[in-house]
């Protein structure tokens, strides 16, 4: 099992991301963090929350809608 790397702790919540926020508030955090940090890593940061998240379903839907939106 391979194990996952996170190399800025916090970082998205630094920016104002929080899973449990409005859809705008998040999408506004990710653009920030988008400036600072590059579209690549923060797709890794929430790919890795999606991973710790396997057991909860519909966490885990929110954060691939997130990722798929984070990536047009």
């Amino acid at each position: 099992m391979a194990k996952i790397r996170i190399r800025h702790k916090g970082s998205l919540s630094k920016y104002g991301f929080n899973l449990h926020s409005p859809e705008k508030e998040q999408m506004k955090a990710m653009h920030e963090a988008d400036k600072h940090y590059g579209k690549g890593e923060v797709d890794r940061k929430l790919a890795a929350l999606e991973a710790f998240n396997k057991h909860r379903p519909r966490e885990r839907k929110r954060i691939r809608e997130l990722i798929d939106r984070n990536r047009r």
